[in-house]
Protein backbone atom coordinates (compact mmCIF):
# COMPACT_ATOMS: atom_id res chain seq x y z
CA UNK A 1 0.00 0.00 0.00
CA UNK A 2 2.85 2.31 0.90
CA UNK A 3 5.78 1.42 -1.70
CA UNK A 4 6.41 -1.67 0.87
CA UNK A 5 3.55 -4.00 0.65
CA UNK A 6 3.99 -6.93 3.16
CA UNK A 7 1.70 -9.28 2.37
CA UNK A 8 -2.60 -8.70 2.93
CA UNK A 9 -3.32 -6.72 6.25
CA UNK A 10 -6.74 -7.74 7.69
CA UNK A 11 -8.76 -5.13 9.62
CA UNK A 12 -11.08 -5.75 12.57
CA UNK A 13 -12.94 -4.40 14.97
CA UNK A 14 -15.76 -5.33 17.09
CA UNK A 15 -19.31 -2.96 17.22
CA UNK A 16 -19.20 -0.88 20.81
CA UNK A 17 -21.99 1.42 21.91
CA UNK A 18 -20.26 5.30 22.40
CA UNK A 19 -21.38 8.23 24.53
CA UNK A 20 -20.29 11.47 24.42
CA UNK A 21 -21.72 13.30 27.11
CA UNK A 22 -19.95 16.94 27.06
CA UNK A 23 -20.13 17.62 23.27
CA UNK A 24 -18.89 21.14 24.25
CA UNK A 25 -15.57 20.10 26.15
CA UNK A 26 -12.92 17.77 24.80
CA UNK A 27 -14.12 14.03 24.20
CA UNK A 28 -12.25 11.25 23.71
CA UNK A 29 -12.95 8.02 21.84
CA UNK A 30 -11.10 4.98 22.34
CA UNK A 31 -11.85 2.71 19.10
CA UNK A 32 -10.23 -1.11 19.56
CA UNK A 33 -8.59 -2.13 15.86
CA UNK A 34 -7.43 -5.48 15.41
CA UNK A 35 -4.30 -6.18 12.71
CA UNK A 36 -3.28 -9.33 11.26
CA UNK A 37 0.03 -7.17 11.14
CA UNK A 38 1.80 -5.90 13.47
CA UNK A 39 3.00 -2.31 13.20
CA UNK A 40 0.87 -1.85 9.80
CA UNK A 41 1.25 1.09 7.52
CA UNK A 42 -2.02 1.75 8.28
CA UNK A 43 -1.39 3.09 11.51
CA UNK A 44 1.32 5.21 10.73
CA UNK A 45 -0.01 8.88 11.32
CA UNK A 46 2.30 10.20 8.60
CA UNK A 47 0.66 8.16 5.90
CA UNK A 48 -3.06 9.73 7.42
CA UNK A 49 -4.45 12.61 5.84
CA UNK A 50 -8.03 12.46 7.48
CA UNK A 51 -9.55 10.45 9.92
CA UNK A 52 -13.66 11.05 10.98
CA UNK A 53 -16.65 9.19 11.91
CA UNK A 54 -19.50 8.89 8.92
CA UNK A 55 -23.03 7.39 8.32
CA UNK A 56 -22.99 4.93 5.67
CA UNK A 57 -24.17 7.22 3.30
CA UNK A 58 -21.82 10.18 4.13
CA UNK A 59 -24.20 12.20 4.91
CA UNK A 60 -23.46 13.39 8.05
CA UNK A 61 -19.60 13.76 9.21
CA UNK A 62 -17.75 14.12 12.25
CA UNK A 63 -14.55 15.19 12.29
CA UNK A 64 -11.64 13.28 14.20
CA UNK A 65 -8.28 13.78 15.44
CA UNK A 66 -6.30 11.46 16.59
CA UNK A 67 -4.29 11.56 19.89
CA UNK A 68 -2.94 8.46 20.51
CA UNK A 69 -2.15 5.05 19.23
CA UNK A 70 -0.58 2.15 21.06
CA UNK A 71 -0.21 -1.51 20.51
CA UNK A 72 -2.24 -3.42 23.79
CA UNK A 73 -1.61 -6.94 23.04
CA UNK A 74 -1.10 -9.90 20.39
CA UNK A 75 -4.90 -12.10 20.39
CA UNK A 76 -5.88 -15.54 18.73
CA UNK A 77 -9.07 -15.48 16.87
CA UNK A 78 -9.84 -18.90 15.42
CA UNK A 79 -6.32 -19.71 14.99
CA UNK A 80 -5.70 -16.28 13.38
CA UNK A 81 -3.41 -14.25 15.09
CA UNK A 82 -4.20 -10.70 15.41
CA UNK A 83 -2.73 -7.39 16.93
CA UNK A 84 -4.64 -5.16 18.86
CA UNK A 85 -4.30 -1.24 19.29
CA UNK A 86 -6.16 1.54 20.93
CA UNK A 87 -6.89 4.25 18.87
CA UNK A 88 -7.35 7.73 20.94
CA UNK A 89 -9.33 10.11 18.82
CA UNK A 90 -10.88 13.72 20.15
CA UNK A 91 -14.18 14.66 18.48
CA UNK A 92 -13.71 17.98 17.09
CA UNK A 93 -17.30 19.15 16.58
CA UNK A 94 -19.87 20.41 19.29
CA UNK A 95 -23.14 18.98 18.68
CA UNK A 96 -26.03 20.78 21.10
CA UNK A 97 -29.04 18.53 20.48
CA UNK A 98 -29.05 14.91 21.44
CA UNK A 99 -28.02 13.10 18.25
CA UNK A 100 -28.08 9.12 18.32
CA UNK A 101 -26.56 7.16 15.67
CA UNK A 102 -27.38 3.84 15.63
CA UNK A 103 -24.89 2.66 12.78
CA UNK A 104 -21.70 4.50 12.60
CA UNK A 105 -18.60 4.10 10.57
CA UNK A 106 -14.74 4.98 10.97
CA UNK A 107 -13.20 6.39 8.07
CA UNK A 108 -9.68 6.83 7.68
CA UNK A 109 -8.70 8.90 4.68
CA UNK A 110 -4.70 8.11 3.50
CA UNK A 111 -2.33 10.58 1.63
CA UNK A 112 -2.30 8.02 -1.56
CA UNK A 113 -5.82 8.64 -2.03
CA UNK A 114 -6.43 5.27 -0.63
CA UNK A 115 -9.46 4.94 2.28
CA UNK A 116 -10.68 1.98 4.69
CA UNK A 117 -14.23 2.24 6.25
CA UNK A 118 -15.21 0.39 9.70
CA UNK A 119 -18.32 -0.20 11.36
CA UNK A 120 -17.72 0.40 14.80
CA UNK A 121 -21.00 0.57 16.40
CA UNK A 122 -23.60 3.20 17.92
CA UNK A 123 -22.56 6.58 19.10
CA UNK A 124 -24.92 9.06 21.39
CA UNK A 125 -24.07 12.49 21.78
CA UNK A 126 -25.88 14.71 24.06
CA UNK A 127 -24.28 18.21 25.60
CA UNK A 128 -25.11 17.97 29.22
CA UNK A 129 -25.72 20.63 31.55
CA UNK A 130 -25.77 20.06 35.37
CA UNK A 131 -28.68 20.25 36.77
CA UNK A 132 -28.17 21.95 40.60
CA UNK A 133 -32.26 21.21 41.12
CA UNK A 134 -32.32 17.38 40.61
CA UNK A 135 -29.81 14.68 41.60
CA UNK A 136 -29.47 10.94 42.18
CA UNK A 137 -26.98 9.33 44.91
CA UNK A 138 -27.86 6.34 43.94
CA UNK A 139 -28.03 4.23 40.57
CA UNK A 140 -28.56 0.50 39.85
CA UNK A 141 -29.35 -1.29 37.01
CA UNK A 142 -31.61 -4.61 37.57
CA UNK A 143 -30.65 -7.59 35.40
CA UNK A 144 -33.37 -10.40 34.48
CA UNK A 145 -32.98 -13.17 31.96
CA UNK A 146 -35.29 -13.30 29.27
CA UNK A 147 -35.56 -15.79 26.23
CA UNK A 148 -31.85 -16.82 27.16
CA UNK A 149 -30.45 -13.54 27.32
CA UNK A 150 -29.68 -11.54 30.61
CA UNK A 151 -31.77 -8.13 29.58
CA UNK A 152 -31.77 -4.94 32.06
CA UNK A 153 -35.26 -4.63 32.76
CA UNK A 154 -35.33 -1.74 35.03
CA UNK A 155 -33.39 1.05 36.35
CA UNK A 156 -33.79 2.24 39.99
CA UNK A 157 -32.48 5.51 40.59
CA UNK A 158 -32.57 7.49 44.14
CA UNK A 159 -33.23 11.16 43.53
CA UNK A 160 -32.32 14.32 45.36
CA UNK A 161 -33.95 17.74 45.21
CA UNK A 162 -34.36 20.62 47.53
CA UNK A 163 -37.80 21.60 45.85
CA UNK A 164 -40.24 19.28 45.04
CA UNK A 165 -39.47 18.03 41.16
CA UNK A 166 -41.94 17.34 38.47
CA UNK A 167 -40.27 14.64 35.71
CA UNK A 168 -42.24 14.91 32.41
CA UNK A 169 -39.69 12.97 30.17
CA UNK A 170 -37.22 10.27 30.11
CA UNK A 171 -35.24 9.64 27.26
CA UNK A 172 -32.61 6.81 26.67
CA UNK A 173 -29.43 7.37 24.89
CA UNK A 174 -29.71 4.16 22.46
CA UNK A 175 -32.26 3.88 19.89
CA UNK A 176 -31.84 -0.56 21.07
CA UNK A 177 -34.06 0.90 24.26
CA UNK A 178 -37.16 2.70 25.17
CA UNK A 179 -38.43 4.01 28.49
CA UNK A 180 -41.63 2.47 29.56
CA UNK A 181 -43.27 5.95 31.38
CA UNK A 182 -46.58 3.92 32.17
CA UNK A 183 -44.87 1.12 34.63
CA UNK A 184 -42.44 3.17 35.98
CA UNK A 185 -43.11 3.77 39.46
CA UNK A 186 -41.89 6.39 42.36
CA UNK A 187 -41.33 4.41 45.98
CA UNK A 188 -40.98 6.32 48.79
CA UNK A 189 -39.52 5.26 52.33
CA UNK A 190 -37.53 2.45 50.61
CA UNK A 191 -35.89 0.71 53.98
CA UNK A 192 -33.13 -1.50 52.12
CA UNK A 193 -31.81 -2.85 55.56
CA UNK A 194 -34.63 -5.07 55.60
CA UNK A 195 -35.58 -5.89 51.34
CA UNK A 196 -33.34 -5.84 48.07
CA UNK A 197 -34.16 -3.44 45.44
CA UNK A 198 -34.75 -5.84 43.38
CA UNK A 199 -37.72 -6.87 45.90
CA UNK A 200 -39.83 -3.79 44.51
CA UNK A 201 -39.16 -5.07 40.97
CA UNK A 202 -42.41 -6.50 39.03
CA UNK A 203 -41.39 -10.24 38.49
CA UNK A 204 -43.53 -10.70 35.63
CA UNK A 205 -42.71 -7.74 33.36
CA UNK A 206 -42.86 -8.21 29.64
CA UNK A 207 -39.79 -6.31 28.55
CA UNK A 208 -40.50 -6.74 24.75
CA UNK A 209 -43.22 -4.98 22.99
CA UNK A 210 -44.31 -0.90 22.78
CA UNK A 211 -43.37 1.79 25.15
CA UNK A 212 -45.63 4.36 26.39
CA UNK A 213 -44.83 8.19 27.43
CA UNK A 214 -48.01 10.10 28.90
CA UNK A 215 -46.86 10.00 31.88
CA UNK A 216 -45.16 12.73 34.60
CA UNK A 217 -43.57 11.87 38.10
CA UNK A 218 -43.53 14.19 40.97
CA UNK A 219 -40.68 13.19 43.04
CA UNK A 220 -39.47 14.57 46.66
CA UNK A 221 -36.30 14.26 48.40
CA UNK A 222 -35.04 10.77 48.59
CA UNK A 223 -37.43 9.40 46.42
CA UNK A 224 -36.54 6.33 44.60
CA UNK A 225 -37.74 6.04 40.48
CA UNK A 226 -37.81 2.61 39.10
CA UNK A 227 -37.25 3.13 35.33
CA UNK A 228 -39.05 0.38 33.31
CA UNK A 229 -37.58 -0.55 30.02
CA UNK A 230 -39.12 -1.68 26.49
CA UNK A 231 -37.20 -3.36 23.38
CA UNK A 232 -38.20 -4.83 20.12
CA UNK A 233 -36.18 -8.17 20.13
CA UNK A 234 -33.77 -9.72 22.83
CA UNK A 235 -30.40 -7.97 22.74
CA UNK A 236 -27.85 -7.35 25.37
CA UNK A 237 -26.36 -4.01 26.21
CA UNK A 238 -23.61 -3.29 27.52
CA UNK A 239 -24.30 -0.23 28.91
CA UNK A 240 -27.01 2.92 28.61
CA UNK A 241 -27.33 6.09 29.39
CA UNK A 242 -30.57 8.16 30.34
CA UNK A 243 -31.99 12.06 30.64
CA UNK A 244 -34.53 12.94 32.19
CA UNK A 245 -36.49 16.36 31.67
CA UNK A 246 -38.18 18.24 34.87
CA UNK A 247 -38.98 20.97 36.02
CA UNK A 248 -39.71 22.38 39.92
CA UNK A 249 -43.06 22.45 41.18
CA UNK A 250 -44.72 25.40 43.00
CA UNK A 251 -47.21 25.15 46.01
CA UNK A 252 -49.04 27.55 47.88
CA UNK A 253 -50.33 28.57 51.73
Amino acid sequence: MFHKPNGKCDIITVKNDYYVINSDAVNYLNIPLYFSMKDPAFLKQDNIERIHLITEDKEDIIPLSIKEINFLKEIKDNDEIYYQYDLKVAIDLVIDSLTIYDDIYLEIEYVNSVSIKLLIGSISIYNYKSNNELQYTNLKGIVKSYNQTKMLQCVAVKLNTNDDIKIIDIRALNNKVNINMEDSVVINNIDLSNMKLEDYVETDYNIIGNSTHNRSFDISDEDYLLIYLKYDKYIEMTCCGFITFSYKTLSFK
